[in-house]
């Protein structure tokens, strides 16, 4: 198998393992602090409902889309053009998510008169936890897409320039096997030292 798939594999199961923490920690906080308590203390839960949406949408739609091209090549989901539209979504999702949760964290500084989690006990150590935990996987999840999608779109962008046509219809796959055809095709440079021509001097007939 071609180098830019497997670093595709990859990068895309790291991430849907990061979409899956981010899930488990923000229904964490959603579960203990239920019933309003949340509300009840000048805490919006908004940042931890966004993080379980998308945890769901990268548990379940990145490694869909792995399979897919797997099964189906050429199908749209395996196009560059989709990945970038569909991760670029996501994208914008955990930005607002790692953004919420910052401001979520200095609402519960604020609202217990706290300077941060360590001298916390019971329930308002969890949600001071949980809200850093979020902050940190939403913003690391966020630029491990950004590069993803920034990576891709070069993808694209070389395989316009191999082929003549618009790279942004190929897959990744697609994209290695044209780099690996054009690369068998251009031909070897000669190798080894060159010889001057011989030249011989005609032979004269004896008088």
């Amino acid at each position: 198998m071609a180098l830019l798939p497997i670093i595709r594999i990859a990068v895309l199961a790291f991430i849907t393992i990061l979409g899956i923490a981010l899930l488990g920690v923000s229904g964490h906080m959603l579960d203990t602090g239920g019933g309003g308590r949340l509300e009840d203390n000048n805490i919006s839960p908004a940042y931890a409902g966004l993080g379980v949406a998308v945890g769901v949408f990268l548990m379940l739609s990145v490694p869909a889309m792995l399979v897919i091209e797997h099964f189906r090549k050429g199908a749209f989901p395996s196009m560059i053009a989709f990945e970038v539209g569909w991760l670029g979504f996501l994208d914008l999702l955990l930005f607002a998510t790692g953004i919420a949760s910052a401001v979520g964290y200095k609402d519960i500084k604020s609202s217990f008169r706290i300077d941060g989690c360590s001298r916390t006990r019971g329930v308002l150590n969890s949600w001071c936890t949980d809200t850093l935990a979020i902050i940190g996987l939403a913003w690391f999840t966020w630029l491990c897409v950004t590069a993803y999608i920034v990576f891709i779109s070069f993808l694209a962008r070389k395989a316009s320039g191999i082929s003549g046509a618009s790279g942004w219809k190929h897959s990744v796959r697609d994209v290695s096997d044209l780099g690996a055809s054009n690369s068998a095709a251009v031909p070897m440079a000669p190798t080894g030292t060159t010889t001057a021509p011989v030249t011989t001097e005609p032979k004269h007939p004896v008088v």
